[in-house]
């Protein structure tokens, strides 16, 4: 994961696939193929200007701390 543990991540059961968040993006981190979008996370600074200006509140930004660990994670 880049940029100290954050990550980006679409609620797809939210998401219209409008291109609001595509239009604001500086970093072209984010493409739309029709109905789906593609986060492109080596792109992404986390500035969340996609998140606020999204319409649905399809996107949001979490920390690493704020996930939750999968099976392996927990064993580790």
């Amino acid at each position: 994961m880049a940029n100290g543990g954050k990550e980006l991540s679409i609620d797809r059961f939210k998401c219209a696939a409008c291109g609001a968040c595509v239009t604001v993006c500086r970093n072209d981190a984010l493409m739309l193929w029709g109905a789906w979008l593609e986060i492109k996370e080596e792109r992404c600074n986390y500035c969340s200007a996609c998140v606020n200006i999204c319409p649905l509140g399809a996107l949001s930004i979490a920390s690493s701390s704020q996930m939750p660990q999968t099976q392996s994670q927990k064993d580790a």
